[in-house]
């Protein structure tokens, strides 16, 4: 029989996790500036953060996009992702990519270094954290009752660093199964906030609906079941690398405000649309937390 995916070390408050944790904001710009001893609002350099902060976010983010691609779509060539990111000729791509992320393109793909990757995305993160802001509102969350999912999953369980491993290992065997992401609804299952317990702490389900029955051969896949119940659900448009703020928000402002109660099971989320299959600001993630 399958199993409901609710573990004893789950906690309800669990927020989603980000790719890399982001920087504290009060270190990552002087409050006063070297230069004038100003705060840096009266400096012309600092007059020009946005821009900065756009350039940053242009130049890092066809990175993000080729590396995920490199990762986790190995159907498509070195050549390809070379000249989505506007290169043109692997060669420089290739160069640049060294450069950046301390491997080639192809030893990337073969073995990646999730945490080089982290340290070189870390100003990509750091610029939306500081630009791309979200507002939702209480209008934005619908309560809806979901029926049984039976799933498929793999758990990681460790430093949320390398969950790009797990995540590498669940799409092979979905290639391998024929659970594709194109037939068969994808899923996370969130028990823990990194930010709050130990790296060996860590947990997070990866999921694919499915009735397929699973096998000693599945190595590392469980057979499991997201239960039937009411949920509070809230679409996420755009980045879902760091779904906290819209998880705080359920948890913090449409949750006292709405009267309900949790109901025993994690938060979690549907990947209706994700990236890089999609341009990111058109990735679409639905989140659900389960209410009595």
């Amino acid at each position: 029989m399958p199993h409901s995916l609710h573990g004893a070390r789950q906690s309800r408050s669990a927020f989603p996790p980000a790719c890399s944790k982001p920087q504290d904001r009060s270190s990552a710009v002087p409050t006063v500036s070297p230069i004038s001893g100003r705060p840096p609002a009266r400096n012309s350099s600092c007059r020009n953060l946005p821009s900065i902060l756009f350039g940053t976010m242009r130049v890092c983010s066809a990175y993000w996009r080729a590396s995920w691609r490199l990762a986790y779509r190995g159907n498509v060539s070195v050549t390809e992702i070379a000249l989505d990111a506007g290169y043109e000729a692997p060669d420089s791509f290739a160069r640049a990519f060294r450069q950046r992320m301390g491997q080639a393109p192809s030893t990337f793909r073969e073995r990646p270094d999730w945490s080089a990757w982290a340290a070189a995305m870390a100003p990509l993160t750091e610029a939306r954290s500081r630009i791309m802001t979200r507002n939702f509102s209480i209008n934005d969350v619908s309560v809806r009752k979901e029926a049984d999912i039976p799933v498929a999953f793999m758990s990681h369980e460790g430093s949320p660093e390398r969950l790009g491993e797990t995540i590498r290992r669940f799409i092979a065997w979905r290639k391998a199964s024929g659970v594709r992401a194109a037939t068969h609804a994808t899923y996370t299952i969130f028990h823990a906030d990194p930010d709050s317990v130990l790296p060996e702490d860590y947990r997070i389900d990866l999921a694919a609906a499915t009735n397929r029955t699973i096998t000693l051969a599945d190595e590392g896949v469980e057979a499991g079941l997201i239960p039937a119940g009411r949920c509070a659900v809230l679409r996420v448009i755009g980045n879902s690398d760091n779904l906290r703020p819209a998880a705080e928000f359920l948890y913090g402002t449409w949750l006292p405000a709405s009267g309900e109660e949790l109901r025993d099971f994690p938060l979690y989320a549907q990947r209706v649309t994700f990236f890089p299959d999609v341009p990111e600001h058109e990735a679409v993630t639905d989140l659900y937390l389960p209410l009595k």
